[in-house]
């Protein structure tokens, strides 16, 4: 005969009572930790004044004051984009200067500085550099470039390429240390200049017989590698070929940059120009923006560069 467990529940009085008491007892514990939660989001509210545990000053105008300072960065910054966008590098330098007036700020002193290298002020590279280093953006060594100086970063380059073993590199690590010496001019040593270039080339090859989905991504860094290093070497023909390859796997500022010192070299003022022009615009469009700006400090190099040759 089957045992009929409700009936068996009706008739255990005891365990019935047991039950509900311990059921009551979860339920107000429940219910107290609910209201606390309550009582403190009002107080955090300032509902009760800003009485209760802890900090009593009120929440409400710390937020204000926060929120009103937020909405006079992001004023500053539009309007410096904007001066950035039109080349008026002087109006987007007095905006910074204005907000920094009332309130210090590392990002508007970066501002500020790209601004002046724009104007081609050494003070602009020597801001760039301080805050870069702070922000551990850039090494010291590659800060120093900013600043024009050049030595730290040639030593810390040639030790980079010495101790690479070509035959055991991986293509990144072939390319990422082929670049140390590509979008600079500080290595002097033409065997290491050499060595840095077949190093490129070796990244290159084995893209160009890779079957990953971005292939294509990886020759379009490679090659841009390679063609500022063939720059480097004064093979400027092949520079360009490389360069021109890069470019249309992928559209790359720094493939302008490259472009316009080797058609300049050539005497192709033309073409040189042409790509100026390209760089110039991807510098201003992206000024003061959140596009365009990884390893945006090692552009603005290569820019200051092409100024520098333009000047001579």
């Amino acid at each position: 005969m089957r045992k009929n467990h409700f009936a068996m529940l009706e008739t255990d009085a005891g365990s019935r009572r047991h039950l509900l008491l311990i059921v009551g007892f979860i339920a107000c514990l429940f219910g107290g930790f609910v209201l606390w939660g309550t009582i403190e989001r009002a107080v955090e509210r300032g509902t009760f004044g800003g009485f209760g545990i802890g900090d009593p000053a009120p929440v409400e105008p710390d937020r204000a004051v926060f929120l009103a300072e937020r909405r006079r960065w992001f004023q500053a910054r539009k309007q410096m984009a904007a001066h950035g966008k039109a080349g008026a590098w002087r109006k987007a330098i007095r905006v910074a200067e204005t907000y920094l007036a009332h309130k210090d700020d590392a990002a508007i002193r970066l501002l500020r500085g790209e601004a002046l290298l724009r104007l081609s002020d050494a003070q602009g590279g020597i801001e760039l550099a301080k805050i870069l280093r702070s922000d551990d953006v850039a090494s010291d060594a590659e800060a120093n470039l900013l600043r024009g100086d050049t030595g730290d970063y040639a030593r810390e380059t040639q030790r980079a390429l010495i101790k690479i073993d070509e035959t055991k590199a991986t293509p990144l690590d072939a390319n990422n240390t082929a670049w140390l010496a590509a979008f600079t001019p500080a290595i002097g040593d033409p065997q290491l200049l050499e060595k840095a270039v077949s190093l490129s080339e070796k990244a290159v090859r084995a893209a160009r017989v890779g079957d990953e989905p971005d292939v294509a991504d990886e020759m379009a860094t490679y090659t841009n590698t390679l063609g500022g290093l063939y720059y480097r070497s004064g093979r400027n023909d092949d520079a360009i070929e490389t360069l021109l390859e890069s470019e249309k796997l992928r559209t790359d500022p720094f493939n302008a940059a490259f472009l316009t010192l080797a058609y300049r070299r050539k005497g192709n003022d033309v073409a040189a120009q042409a790509w100026r022009d390209r760089l110039q615009k991807h510098l201003s469009n992206t000024y003061a923006t959140r596009d365009g700006q990884l390893y945006r400090h090692q552009l603005l190099l290569l820019w200051r560069e092409i100024e520098n040759r333009t000047q001579e």
